[in-house]
């Protein structure tokens, strides 16, 4: 009779296990792997400076995967991957100063990373998620507020499924170790991500079900699944494949004051009226004139203009060879 019951609670206990495993299962087979686009993936935070305004610096290029069903937030999983090194606040020397060991530590530590433990659902759009991040060494917990801004096909080709996602988060700095320049730099980070995922092509399933719309595009347009979904011909001058024509070349223009420019100035031009009468003139024998080279400096000379200096004032002369001085002036009484 015991043993009876022993072999009834083992049975009981793996039935449990087995339906566990089974729900685990199912949720996961729902939620569907996105790779996030560093593209359109970018991180902002804001962080007071010495109490005169609060600044703004972004982070971009983060990398990742996510496991999401949009009917069912519980069973999401995320892994974030976030370039410390790509920090910009506008300034070079702000970035450097940022990315010194005193602060970030960006040479030891040049990734940030993030991975979520668990997730509060609130409604179809939000849900709260926490998670692990790690910075500079050090793990904390934080928390995520989520809006899913999209779940549809994208647009442009290859008209791949894509999630739309913005999230906030407060942390302090301090509870990672940075603490340097405490009186100029505050300790509340505030944070802001805007975030995009694309369906893996593993688990673009219903490509077939729902057809994207028809579009001439070539096998060059399509992405990896760890790439962006721009376009190939956004980021480059030709699209890749395809026959380019040739652009035309700009005519030579002659010379100033050559043969040339003075024969194409003599001869006619065309008419721009198609309809307009065409009446035939004499050919108009161009000009030959010699092309004059100029003299070397040796042999150029500078003409300067003669200047022949004024005579002296000349004394009269009698007709006897005698000078004429004029007779002086009657003193004044």
């Amino acid at each position: 009779m015991r043993a009876r019951k022993i072999r009834s609670l083992r049975f009981a206990i793996v039935t449990l296990l087995v339906l566990s495993l089974l729900a685990t299962a199912s949720a996961h087979a729902q939620a569907r792997r996105y790779a996030l686009d560093p593209v359109h993936t970018r991180v902002m935070f804001t962080v007071s400076h010495a109490g005169f305004s609060d600044a703004i610096g972004t982070v971009s290029g983060s990398t990742g995967e996510l496991w999401f069903d949009p009917d069912d937030w519980s069973s999401a999983r995320l892994s974030v991957r976030v370039p410390i090194t790509h920090v910009d606040l506008g300034n070079a020397r702000w970035n450097q100063a940022t990315l010194a060991r005193n602060l970030l530590d960006a040479q030891q530590y040049p990734v940030a990373s993030f991975v979520s433990t668990r997730i509060e659902p609130r409604d179809a759009q939000h849900a709260a998620i926490f998670g692990t991040l790690t910075l500079r060494g050090v793990a904390r917990e934080i928390r995520l507020d989520v809006t899913l801004n999209a779940a549809k096909r994208h647009p442009l080709p290859p008209f791949r499924r894509t999630l739309g996602f913005s999230a906030t988060a407060s942390l302090s700095r301090k509870a990672f170790g940075i603490d340097a320049w405490s009186s100029m730099i505050g300790d509340t980070v505030e944070l802001r991500v805007e975030a995009e995922a694309v369906r893996a092509r593993s688990g673009d399933d219903d490509a077939r079900a729902n057809p994207p719309p028809p579009a001439q595009t070539t096998a060059t347009d399509a992405v990896d699944e760890t790439e962006s979904i721009v376009p190939e011909s956004w980021t480059s001058s030709e699209p890749a494949g395809r026959m380019v024509e040739p652009k035309p070349q700009p005519e030579p223009q002659p010379e100033p004051g050559s043969n040339q420019e003075l024969n194409q100035e003599l001869s006619p031009e065309p008419s721009a009226n198609p309809n307009s009468e065409i009446i035939e003139q004499p050919p108009i024998k161009p000009l030959a004139l010699p092309d004059l080279a100029p003299l070397p400096e040796s042999q150029s000379t500078t003409i300067k203009p003669a200047i022949t200096p004024a005579p002296p004032p000349s004394t009269p002369q009698l007709r006897s060879g005698r000078s004429f001085r004029p007779a002086p002036a009657d003193p004044i009484p």
